[in-house]
């Protein structure tokens, strides 16, 4: 493993963190980052039922707390909070949050600041499977180790995980906040991120 990813995953043993929306993604962000001793609490707007009974009772027997339903969103206690893509990034809740000293960030923010190779973000309302896949074929074509992650191919941690080498296509949410600030080596919304190697770079 990359030791910019082994510090941050190690380093976070004992974080509150909160992840906003329990999708196919994030819920092996979640499995991961509880894995590594964080003290996770999943939000959902979702009721149980609407998110699934056996779902929550995987997270809540592994020690995953559940936030579900209209009030996900209240008197949220974390260190870290990271939101689902849809979320919009000045929503009044996480900018509480910010004011109150608490990290904002994304799971896709994570990856590009801890990813250990050049990185290739599609984003967009139509084509950005094909567009993906495309240049995923161009790269492998030119000789490149390529890996495919985000919307399809694995969910993005799992790939910064991996001790990754070559390139990495990453097909984005198409409804990316118009507002967020575009991601270039480092974020300021998390405490002291591992600074990728210079040379490397994100691009969406």
């Amino acid at each position: 493993m990359d030791s910019r990813v082994d510090r941050f995953f190690h380093g976070i043993k004992g974080k509150k963190i909160s992840v906003i929306g329990i999708g196919v993604s994030h819920s092996d962000l979640i499995s991961r980052l509880n894995d590594y001793g964080a003290k996770v609490t999943a939000h959902d707007r979702r009721t149980r039922e609407e998110v699934g009974e056996a779902i929550c009772n995987n997270f809540e027997a592994r020690g995953v707390k559940l936030r579900l339903g209209e009030d996900y969103l209240e008197n949220i206690d974390a260190d870290i909070v990271l939101r689902t893509p849809g979320m919009k990034f000045h929503h009044p809740v996480l900018e509480r949050l910010r004011r109150d000293g608490v990290a904002v960030t994304s799971e896709m923010e994570l990856f590009f600041d801890l990813c250990p190779c050049k990185t290739i973000g599609i984003t967009g309302s139509d084509g950005k499977t094909t567009t993906t896949t495309l240049i995923t074929e161009i790269l492998k074509e030119a000789g490149r180790r390529v890996h495919v992650g985000g919307n399809i191919g694995r969910a993005l941690m799992r790939h910064s995980r991996g001790g990754l080498r070559g390139g990495g296509a990453v097909e984005l949410p198409a409804h990316l906040d118009a507002g967020e600030p575009r991601h270039r080596g480092g974020h300021q919304h998390h405490p002291q991120p591992p600074r990728r190697a210079q040379g490397y770079a994100g691009i969406y």
